[in-house]
């Protein structure tokens, strides 16, 4: 029989459509903890109720809401880049204080192969550096970051979420903190677009008012 650090799953949930994803696609979320990293930014709030409301709705065992770690400015966003390295390593630090064996990262960046080598080069880093860093030559051990939705298109990721069961209500697409999501900032007409090109009805009906 495995251990508890065999089947506990740490998975960074940012209360977007990739988290919500991968959280569907876990067939048993009772192995799951969600760790939502707070982010700099202005739908902050609306994100962080939606990860609240995931412990409940999806079974999950439970959620750590914490900050990555502030670097820098503060009014200013860190380079992308740099904030996941940052958000990777305090992840890593949590599954090795509560015994996971296994990160979920669900970034997802679509067919741009240099984005996506370099986000699998980032988290093989971490594993090696989770493993004792082998004289930095951070090579892998036992610690895994599992990117499961890395090469897929928005399109793909809504499709998947609806033949996984999610809840699509339990995701915040929206840059702004709002009852409602608004529908004209950039991530309201993407996600909106991906819904409508795979036939899967948007859950927000009075989006837009």
């Amino acid at each position: 029989m495995g251990s508890m650090a065999d089947s506990t799953i740490l998975l960074i949930d940012r209360g977007d459509l990739p988290s919500l994803t991968a959280i569907s696609m876990v067939p048993d979320p009772t192995q799951l903890i969600l760790w939502h990293p707070l982010e700099p930014d202005k739908a902050a709030s609306s994100r962080r109720t939606v990860c609240e409301g995931h412990t409940d709705a999806l079974g999950v065992m439970r959620l750590i809401v914490n900050d990555p770690g502030n670097s820098g400015i503060a009014e200013m966003s860190p380079p992308a880049m740099l904030f996941h390295a940052q958000m990777l390593v305090q992840a890593a630090m949590l599954a090795c204080q509560i015994n996971c064996s296994k990160i979920i990262w669900p970034q997802q960046i679509g067919p741009d192969f240099q984005r996506m080598g370099e986000a699998v080069d980032l988290a093989h880093m971490v594993m090696g550096l989770a493993s004792g860093g082998h004289q930095a030559g951070f090579e892998p051990g036992e610690f895994i970051i599992d990117l499961p939705l890395i090469d897929l298109t928005d399109e793909q990721v809504v499709d998947l979420a609806d033949v996984s069961g999610g809840l699509m209500e339990l995701f915040w697409p929206c840059e702004d903190d709002r009852e409602m999501p608004c529908g004209t900032c950039h991530e309201c007409l993407r996600w909106e677009k991906a819904f409508q090109a795979v036939n899967v009805d948007w859950p927000w009906v009075a989006v837009g008012t």
